[in-house]
């Protein structure tokens, strides 16, 4: 006894198995152009590999990949997507700074318990005030002063002048000041 088939899912299946060819096709023709484009912008890094992965995946994740009609803008938009992500989960993760644990490298003083409170209570402040300010001048700022990048760096990974970046570093350092005026 045979089921009564679906038009519905069958069609979709369809669908399905053609935007997957699409993909395989879309994987093999932009690998080596996404692999170009992250390793340019991020010198030094071993994560290049994952970043071009991590963009297909985010395609993959998409139906209708057939209704795209300029692939190559579409993927660069989901490749700077996935940049812009990695770059502010390496502020937020301050991944320049990651060493491995040495205990001489760690000093073993115990401070005052009213010191830790006054510092944490400081740094809520400043975080707090760099929370007032746009999105791209807390990543450039974040970027300049704890990963410690050069500007010049952080103008490439951002798409933008080193004067912009400048002048974004500027206006968060006299915000700061402005917000910290009665310390």
């Amino acid at each position: 006894m045979s089921t009564p088939s679906n038009p519905q899912r069958s069609a979709e299946a369809v669908r399905d198995a053609a935007d997957s060819e699409l993909l395989a096709e879309w994987v093999r023709r932009y690998r080596p152009v996404l692999t170009s484009y992250f390793r340019k912008r991020l010198r030094g890094t071993a994560d290049v590999e994952d970043l071009v992965q991590e963009a297909f995946l985010r395609l993959a994740r998409q139906h209708e990949l057939r209704a795209v009609k300029w692939v190559e803008p579409y993927l660069f938009q989901v490749a700077s997507n996935v940049l812009t992500d990695y770059v502010r989960t390496a502020v937020v993760r301050h991944r320049q700074h990651h060493e491995i644990y040495e205990d001489e490298a760690h000093p073993t003083e115990v401070y005052a318990p009213e010191t830790v409170l006054a510092d944490r209570q400081f740094m809520s402040r400043v975080l707090a005030a760099l929370k007032e300010l746009p999105e791209r001048t807390q990543t450039i700022f974040f970027l300049r002063r704890w990963d410690e990048l050069p500007n010049t760096d952080i103008a490439r990974m951002m798409g933008i002048s080193v004067s912009a970046v400048e002048k974004h570093i500027t206006k968060a350092l006299a915000h700061l000041k402005e917000r910290m005026a009665d310390l």
